[in-house]
């Protein structure tokens, strides 16, 4: 039953003013404790290694927008780029199951 109301909760709820009113709120550097509860809920919620990152200190972040894309540290660097690669496509034979 909460489930459905919450669904329902998605049909009525203004999409653009809630993504709105989350963006800002993201990006908005003026209450550090607040910045600072979502940084370590989103952490302990998606399991971000922070030893992997280059700034290892949550509370380091100016606001969650800059923790989101924060550069891994030396250690973690990505791959070079590859070359191209190109695969060809498996063609399968058409089969008709209908009887």
């Amino acid at each position: 039953m909460l489930s459905k109301l919450f669904v329902l909760s998605q049909y009525v709820t203004p999409q653009l003013m809630v993504s709105r009113f989350a963006g800002r709120l993201a990006d908005h550097d003026s209450n550090p404790a607040l910045k600072n509860r979502v940084i370590k809920w989103f952490i302990g919620r998606y399991g971000v290694n922070m030893s992997e990152a280059a700034e290892s200190d949550p509370t380091a972040y100016p606001s969650f927008n800059a923790f989101l894309p924060a550069p891994s540290s030396p250690v973690y660097a990505p791959l070079p780029k590859a070359r191209k690669l190109w695969s060809a496509r498996l063609m399968v034979p058409s089969v008709n199951w209908v009887r």
